[in-house]
């Protein structure tokens, strides 16, 4: 072998080649990010501005209609007809009829959503039970509700020791002047 082939070379140094990568990543990444928001703000305007433009286009369509019945309001007979709709005028001499919707069948057929609505309309048409003259009292498991006639203090009190038991008294007393 000759000496030629087997010369030694000095170690290379890498550290410029990692300094040098390193100084173009962080270029690269600085451009980046001066260029990534500008843009970024730039494409959510102009998003926001076509969306503006339509709720433009959508809101001169609703004035142009508007306009259109400002003036037909300015005619005499679209006057008449809006105060004959809406308003219920009549003119002098001439007299309004209302029909009025027929009323609910008295016999429905039978099934489930009929049986229903029968007994809904029994009980909407019984008439309310009288108010209660004198002091009630009605036990609920864990509380006790106490009605009285007005001019009464209602006093309730239940036992903490019975969670499902409803172990309560009430003192029902005149009101005090």
């Amino acid at each position: 072998m000759s000496t030629a082939a087997l010369e030694i070379r000095p170690p290379r140094r890498r550290w410029p080649i990692v300094v040098w990568t390193v100084v173009v990543l962080a270029v690269v990444g600085g451009l980046l990010l001066l260029l990534w928001f500008p843009t970024r703000a730039w494409l959510d305007q102009r998003a926001d501005v076509s969306q503006t433009e339509e709720r433009l286009a959508v809101l001169r369509a609703a004035n142009d209609d508007l306009q259109g019945q400002v003036t037909a309001l300015q005619t005499p007979e679209e006057i008449e007809r809006v105060a004959r709709e809406q308003y219920h005028l009549v003119r002098p001499g001439e007299q309004v009829y209302s029909v009025l919707p027929a009323g609910l069948p008295d016999q429905l057929p039978a099934g489930w959503p009929f049986d229903l609505v029968s007994r809904m309309l029994v009980v909407r048409a019984a008439p309310l039970p009288p108010p209660p003259t004198s002091a009630t009292a009605t036990t609920i498991p864990g509380a006790s509700v106490v009605t009285a006639p007005s001019g009464s203090t209602v006093t309730v009190a239940a036992a903490a020791t019975a969670p499902t038991s409803a172990a309560a008294t009430a003192d029902v007393s005149p009101a005090a002047p």
